[in-house]
C-alpha cells in the first residue's frame, strides 16, 4: 500500500504491524488497518451462554459505568449540559443514558450487541448496527459516539452523515483511540488478533480537516490514559478488575501521550 487513505498523500506510509498490516501515516499520523476487519458486525450476532452473561453482568458492566463518570465529568466541563435532545451511538449497557437523566437529559441509544442490549440499564435503546449509511428520523443537540467510532471505518463519511441529524450549533461528543499516543502504537505494532484492534484511527490533525471539509469544528481535544484499559491489556486480567472494582487505582487521568482522546465537534455550517 502506497496512499494514506486518509490524507491520500504517497509514500507516507509506515508499517507498524507487519502480520495484521497495521499502517501509519507519518504525515496525518492516522492508524488503519489495510482490510476492513468487521467486528462489529460480527459483535451484533454473535449469542452468548447464561454463564457468560453472569459474567459479563458482573464484570463488564460496572466497569463501563466507572469509565461512563469520566465521560460526564467532561460533558460538565466542557459543555452547559442544557441538552434537550441526545443520541448515543454505540451505548454500551446505556450507563450514559442513565447518567444524563440525573441532569433532566432524556436521551436514546443505537448498540448493536445483543448482549449489551440485554443487560442494558435504560430500556430506550435501539439494536442496530451503524454505519455511514445509517438513517434517523429526527435531529439531535447531542450525538455521542463513545469508544465506537474507531472499531468503524469511514470516518469521514459517518460525521458527514450525521451531521446532517444535528440541531443548529449541535455538538458531537466522541471518546476514542489517540493513534498518536505511545501506549497505542507499542499495543498495535504487538497485536496477534484481528479482534485487538480498530479499522480507522483519527489523528488531531484528521480531526482538523474536518473544518473545512465537512463544516465540523473541533472546540476541544483532550487526550486521557485509561489505565484501566492497559492493565486489562497487559496483565491478569481477574486481579486487574478486582483492583478497579475496590477502587485501588483511578481508571483514567489526564496524560498528552493518553492512549484515549475526548473530542466535541460543533456544527458550524
Amino acid at each position: 500500500m502506497e496512499k494514506c487513505l486518509v490524507c491520500k498523500s504517497i509514500n507516507c506510509l509506515k508499517i507498524i504491524n507487519q502480520n495484521l498490516r497495521i499502517y501509519k501515516c507519518q504525515l496525518c499520523n492516522v492508524i488503519f488497518l489495510e482490510k476492513e476487519y468487521q467486528q462489529q458486525k460480527i459483535e451484533a450476532s454473535k449469542t452468548y451462554s447464561k454463564i457468560e452473561e453472569i459474567y459479563f453482568n458482573q464484570t463488564q458492566k460496572h466497569i463501563e459505568e466507572k469509565i461512563i463518570n469520566y465521560y460526564i465529568n467532561y460533558l460538565r466541563t466542557k459543555t452547559k449540559m442544557n441538552f434537550k435532545s441526545v443520541l448515543d451511538i454505540g451505548t454500551g449497557y446505556g450507563y450514559l443514558l442513565k447518567k444524563l437523566k440525573k441532569f433532566g437529559i432524556i436521551g436514546e441509544g443505537i448498540e448493536s450487541s445483543q448482549l449489551k442490549n440485554k443487560l442494558a440499564v435504560e430500556k430506550n435503546i435501539q439494536q442496530v448496527y451503524f454505519d455511514e449509511n445509517y438513517e434517523l428520523s429526527k435531529k439531535y443537540d447531542l450525538i455521542c459516539f463513545t469508544q465506537v467510532l474507531n472499531y468503524l471505518r469511514n470516518t469521514k463519511q459517518i460525521l458527514l452523515n450525521i451531521k446532517k441529524y444535528l440541531n443548529e450549533d449541535g455538538l458531537i461528543f466522541i471518546v476514542t483511540t489517540n493513534p498518536e499516543s505511545k501506549y497505542v502504537i507499542e499495543d498495535y505494532s504487538n497485536a496477534t488478533k484481528e479482534s485487538y484492534y480498530s479499522n480507522m484511527l483519527y489523528s488531531k490533525k484528521n480531526f482538523e480537516t474536518l473544518k473545512d471539509n465537512i463544516g465540523l469544528e473541533i472546540i476541544d481535544y483532550t487526550t486521557y490514559r485509561e489505565d484501566i484499559a492497559i492493565d486489562f491489556i497487559r496483565n491478569n486480567s481477574v486481579l486487574t478488575f478486582f483492583k478497579y472494582r475496590i477502587n485501588l487505582k483511578k481508571p483514567m487521568i489526564k496524560d498528552p501521550e493518553g492512549n484515549i482522546a475526548m473530542i466535541l465537534l460543533k456544527k458550524i455550517t
